[in-house]
């Protein structure tokens, strides 16, 4: 009774399927040894797992989107629903571990702050002058400039030789 409502609760066959698969797990576990054959269990077995080798497959390709997380996490809540001997035959569980993976490198991706450049950008394609660490780029202008910061530091360790307040 209660498989009907999750049923008919479910709102896409990949829902459905997870339902599906942990109902067949759970008549699967009431069971006895005695009353379930090993060719029934071993074709039960095969196809939780081939549901849940189906839903990892449509994982498809990792993004940082809600859509992909909820995939990713529709395929992990199926594998942990099937029993040891199950899980032993999903033979893509490697692509859910990758997926998971990538998930979260990038959200932490996503997460981290961009780093501030350590220098100034550089408009011209010159490079920072000595004196005033702004860019110059090699105008009659700024050649004049570079002379003048090259006096003014000049003056300042003369001065400074002497004691002299600049």
């Amino acid at each position: 009774e209660n498989a009907c409502v999750a049923i008919d609760a479910a709102t896409d066959t990949a829902a459905i399927s997870v339902i599906r698969s942990a109902t067949i797990a759970l008549i699967n576990e009431l069971k006895t040894d005695a009353q379930l054959t090993a060719e029934e269990k071993a074709a039960a077995d095969q196809a939780a797992a081939d549901e849940v080798a189906a839903l990892i497959d449509a994982i498809g390709e990792v993004s940082y989107t809600d859509e992909s997380k909820a995939k990713i996490d529709e395929a992990k809540a199926a594998y942990d629903a099937l029993t040891d001997d199950q899980k032993a035959l999903v033979e893509n569980v490697d692509v859910l571990t990758a997926a998971e993976a990538k998930y979260d490198e990038l959200k932490a991706a996503a997460e981290t702050p961009d780093e501030p450049a350590d220098e100034p950008s550089d408009p011209t394609g010159g490079t920072p002058c000595v004196y005033c660490g702004e860019y110059h780029d090699g105008g009659l202008l700024d050649k004049l400039i570079i002379v003048l910061h090259g006096f003014l530091a000049y003056f300042r360790a003369f001065f400074a030789l002497f004691g002299v307040n600049q």
